[in-house]
């Protein structure tokens, strides 16, 4: 039997003569693109993966500028898929003993619908697309992320971009609850927060929130100052629902209203507090036994979402028609393994086809739950540890262009 010999194949021509230099290696880059109205080429990298367009920023300024039209970044934030934003942290063991925790100063983001692939994370990093801060995840809207440290500082950042700012403090010792959100009536970016003022308990010496004093201020970014809430707001804000923002108003569970209604929200069009009717389901709740914690708030289909843990099982309930109470109807009941005992917290992230629910169990661990009642875990590649984790939806909005006036600060270099 002959043996077949191999033979080297000649190079294509137009990498025989090798590009001396950057000037040329644009210019050969340049050729691969053809030449395509703007609005043309917006429709193409639109579709493409967002970790695909983070790295395209690197191959020169004309596809830095391309990616930073607002144009694009418009139609971009329309197409980009709900992804999950996470914080992993690590427990501190000492013989076998909790010693304390230690959080990441790193941020992952992981697509959800390939979670397993290191083809789909984007890692951040401090100093390069975050504040180099001690933060917290707070919440996010249309891409911007808004973080705290511990001394109640507040960022706006674009860890896409690369981009942040810092707001101004409130110079008082109050514990501090805030949250971006957008005006679509004045295509305006805001941010809202409710202080309470701290005062040291005279029996254990440590630091409480007041409950006789607080307020409510909001910021509009790119004017540089805080102004008072009409009225101080009758309600104190919470941030445990990260994931509430929808027809303009953030939305969060506290304990009933004078009405009997515990859906809170701060409408960020109006900058004003109100309360959403329940399902009625719920029924009148009393205010000295009502916990919030098997309850939670959400954005699920487009619609303002009440999930409801409790007995083992999850059921959701969607207000298809906004504000309208008799809107509210429960479409899913979801029975949980009896033998999670320590799961005491689910919260759906996103709901695929109507036929697969993503749910993010105890802050920590992701799961599928499907519509033939099969529920399973979902490894996420690169993580092994704990994390804290809310619903991003990846943008390149620029706080260059919707923050005008503020001092924008950008870590990548292009």
């Amino acid at each position: 039997m002959l043996k077949s010999k191999r033979r080297r194949l000649p190079a294509p021509r137009a990498c025989k003569k090798p590009l001396k230099n950057k000037q040329e290696k644009q210019e050969f880059n340049c050729q691969l693109i053809p030449n395509l109205p703007n609005h043309i080429v917006f429709d193409i990298l639109s579709r493409l993966p967002v970790k695909t367009l983070f790295t395209c920023r690197f191959i020169s300024k004309s596809w830095t500028t391309l990616l930073s039209n607002p144009e694009f970044a418009k139609l971009h934030l329309s197409r980009s898929p709900t992804s999950l934003l996470l914080k992993p942290y690590h427990f501190i063991y000492q013989n076998t003993i909790l010693r304390g925790i230690r959080n990441s100063r790193r941020l992952h983001l992981v697509d959800l619908h390939t979670p397993d692939s290191p083809q789909n994370k984007l890692k951040f990093i401090p100093n390069i697309n975050i504040p180099n801060i001690g933060f917290n995840l707070l919440n996010s809207c249309n891409g911007l992320l808004c973080l705290s440290d511990s001394k109640d500082s507040i960022y706006i950042t674009n860890p896409i971009l690369g981009e942040y700012i810092k707001l101004p403090n409130c110079g008082d010792n109050c514990e501090v609850v805030c949250a971006i959100g957008f005006s679509h009536m004045t295509n305006q970016y805001k941010v809202v927060r409710s202080l309470h003022k701290r005062f040291v308990d005279p029996i254990s010496g440590l630091e409480k929130p007041s409950d006789d004093y607080y307020k409510a201020e909001v910021y509009t970014l790119g004017e540089r100052t805080w102004r008072s809430v009409s009225g101080n707001g009758p309600f104190y804000m919470d941030n445990d629902s990260p994931n509430s923002f929808v027809n303009g108003a953030l939305h969060w569970l506290g304990y009933p209203s004078k009405s009997g209604e515990f859906i809170h929200c701060f409408d960020f069009v109006s900058e004003q507090f109100r309360t959403i009717s329940e399902p009625s389901d719920f029924g009148p709740l009393d205010e000295g036994f009502f916990s919030p914690d098997p309850i939670r708030v959400a954005v699920l289909r487009g619609h303002l979402s009440i999930c409801n843990f409790n007995n083992c099982h999850l059921a959701i309930w969607m207000m298809k028609d906004y504000g309208v109470k008799e809107s509210w109807s429960k479409d899913y009941v979801i029975q949980t393994m009896t033998y999670d005992w320590f799961c005491y917290r689910l919260d759906p992230i996103i709901i695929a086809n109507a036929k697969v629910i993503l749910l993010l169990m105890n802050n920590c661990s992701l799961q599928i739950y499907d519509l033939d009642g099969f529920l399973y875990d979902i490894p996420i590649y690169g993580i092994k540890s704990k994390f804290q984790a809310i619903s991003h939806v990846p943008s390149f909005i620029s706080l260059k262009d919707v923050a005008k006036g503020e001092n924008v600060k950008v870590h990548i270099s292009n």
